[in-house]
């Protein structure tokens, strides 16, 4: 995926594998509300884990992950507490809305989803997984369509031509 990601050194970890963080932008177009995919980014465990604090409370991480952010930005505890405060009222506020999916930033590279699933079907798949506590173990599993996993392929040469 080449230029499609910015390799994003938060914590200073540079060894093994780093986990792909999304940036949106969210717009209002002509009435219509949009969750535009804008990067992708290269993070740590740690440091990805602490992006989505909200799914790190759920899963009991969410005191490692407040440490961490602390740590890396030379933060308070009360600082740190500010920051998670203003984004999961950030997050509060967006979720009361369906928002459009526009992920033209993978298809423009050549990357093409085999299907991008309605709002409203994003919405359920997302109260599943936060109502099932099997799933919520596990840091990093996640389904993005019951019984049908969502997979990028690259066009073939002959597509392109």
């Amino acid at each position: 995926m080449g230029n499609l990601f910015r390799k994003k050194k938060l914590c200073g970890y540079n060894r093994g594998q780093l986990d792909v963080h999304e940036r949106w932008q969210y717009l209002e177009i002509n009435g219509e509300l949009i969750q535009k995919l804008i990067r992708l980014i290269a993070l740590c465990k740690n440091c990805h884990n602490a992006t989505h604090m909200g799914l790190a409370e759920i899963r009991g991480q969410g005191p490692a992950m407040r440490a961490h952010i602390a740590k890396i930005n030379n933060w308070s505890e009360e600082r740190v507490t500010e920051h998670v405060q203003a984004a999961a009222a950030r997050w509060e506020a967006r979720s009361d809305h369906l928002w459009a999916l526009d992920i033209s930033l993978l298809v423009n590279a050549g990357y093409h989803p085999n299907q991008t699933p309605h709002a409203e079907i994003r919405e359920a798949i997302a109260q599943t997984h936060l109502d099932d506590p099997m799933l919520n173990t596990k840091p990093g599993f996640y389904i993005p369509f019951p019984n049908e996993p969502i997979t990028l392929k690259q066009p073939d040469s002959k597509d392109i031509l």
